[in-house]
């Protein structure tokens, strides 16, 4: 399999999975006419069974398309599952110390943007990004679901499938990891509505994609970054929640 078409099948996965999941909610008007309907024909709240619908496209087609990919490298689905019986330090740690530096430099950076510009107010606007929005129409118990789940579908995606196609292909690792920080960042960003919001949460996904990487490397599997994000996903949320309340 040709490096450049692998890549570009990625990113043609990518785009159609982004583009499904933001047709689903990007029309004020459609979205209330959706909600209307689920209202007339279900019961319960509209707008919540809604958000249920919505997430269930975000995580289903990057599962979809990762497993495609995975198919047309010729790379068994296993092999980004399967964790290096090698590894001489427990991968507990691993995650550990992934979070633990994600949720670092993300506070490093948004230091740094307040020291630029202190007038921002950072957790009103990340509250605006339209995901993080839908989770505050989810009880308070169950509002980290939406992103813990959000970030384990990513996870199989880029540092999963499009990783290890990549490097399945031939392409060397280090460029395999660039290739897919630059799509990852770029997944986030696309779904942010301002530039501020654009910066944090732009910022966090290429320190979160990097590690990710990394530890993907060192593991050979995707397992452990896939639960360092999502914790990290799951505490970004709750703790802007609770900055913001």
């Amino acid at each position: 399999m040709s490096k450049i078409l692998i890549v570009a099948f990625s990113l043609a996965f990518m785009i159609l999975w982004l583009a499904a999941y933001k047709k689903s909610y990007d029309n004020p008007r459609k979205r209330k006419k959706i909600t209307l309907w689920i209202g007339s024909h279900f019961s319960g709240n509209a707008k919540t069974i809604y958000y249920y619908a919505v997430l269930v496209i975000y995580l289903s087609l990057p599962m979809l398309f990762g497993w495609l990919l995975l198919k047309i490298a010729n790379v068994p689905y296993t092999e980004m599952l399967t964790i290096n019986n090698d590894l001489q330090i427990n991968f507990v740690y691993l995650c550990v110390i992934t979070f633990i530096g994600g949720v670092t430099l993300s506070i490093l950076a948004t230091n740094i943007i307040l020291i630029i510009a202190p007038g921002i107010d950072i957790p009103n606007n990340i509250n605006k990004v339209t995901w993080i929005e839908s989770t505050m129409e989810f009880p308070k118990q169950i509002a980290w679901i939406f992103p813990f789940c959000s970030a384990c579908a990513e996870e199989l995606f880029f540092r999963g499938a499009c990783f290890f196609s990549f490097v399945g292909v031939g392409i060397d690792p280090y460029i395999a990891m660039l290739l897919v920080t630059v799509m990852f960042v770029a997944n986030q960003v696309y779904l942010v509505n301002n530039p501020i919001q654009a910066i944090v949460i732009g910022s966090g996904s290429l320190f979160i994609s990097v590690l990710g990487c990394i530890i993907t490397g060192l593991t050979g599997a995707v397992i452990p970054s896939m639960i360092s994000h999502a914790i990290y996903a799951a505490f970004f949320v709750r703790s802007n929640n609770s900055l913001n309340a």
